[in-house]
């Protein structure tokens, strides 16, 4: 007779404790894309799940800090950087998980053949005051218009949807949709609750 709820109340227990353990263990990483001019990449978690709308940290080789951004919702980030050297691209979610990336520029793909940064497509400024992400969308500031004053101001930029940046979305996209297992078992937990509540208010009206 109570088989039923006692079997259900420990599928409830094993639910509570192994969901919070699996989400603990969410590890992290990042993967470059074709590299050009502009650096475009994604930040992934280990069960291939996107970091979307991560915060973006890019620091430049002398140290300084060149661009504060976010992900998009695919976990794709892409900068134009301004000079050679090794940046550092760092992603955290601000729930634990952080990523972070070196990438090495060589002076080549620092400057085009005009000697100043080559042109994007969709390019906003989002170092002027706000974030920015590879969709385009800039935050609070204000979208450059042409290529040739985007090089003057030396200020990283994120890519529209033609850009490095539609590959690094497309790459993310193959991480895969749909609730992930953590959620199937979160789902199977809540329903074994809402059976045993029923079980016991049946038993009590007996």
């Amino acid at each position: 007779m109570f088989r039923l709820p006692l079997a259900l109340a420990a599928l409830c227990l094993v639910a509570a404790v192994w969901h919070p353990v699996a989400a603990t263990a969410h590890g992290v990483g990042s993967r470059e894309l074709d590299p050009g001019a502009a650096r475009a990449m994604v930040f992934l978690y280990a069960d291939g799940d996107p970091m979307a709308f991560a915060q973006v940290q890019v620091t430049a080789p002398d140290g300084t800090v060149h661009q504060n951004a976010r992900t998009d919702g695919r976990g794709g980030f892409a900068f134009l950087p301004s000079g050679s050297g090794v940046w550092r691209v760092a992603a955290h979610d601000g729930q634990g998980h952080r990523a972070e990336r070196e990438v090495a520029v060589a002076p080549a793909s620092a400057t085009g053949a005009a000697g100043g940064p080559t042109p994007a497509t969709g390019v906003s400024n989002p170092a002027a005051g706000g974030a920015g992400d590879v969709a385009g969308h800039p935050g609070q500031g204000a979208p450059v218009g042409q290529a040739g004053q985007a090089g003057r101001s030396g200020q990283p930029k994120a890519l529209g949807p033609s850009g490095p940046a539609a590959v690094s979305a497309q790459a993310a996209s193959r991480a895969g949709v749909g609730p992930s297992w953590r959620d199937v078992a979160l789902g199977l937990s809540l329903l074994a609750n809402l059976v045993l509540a029923a079980a016991c208010l049946r038993h009590r009206g007996r």
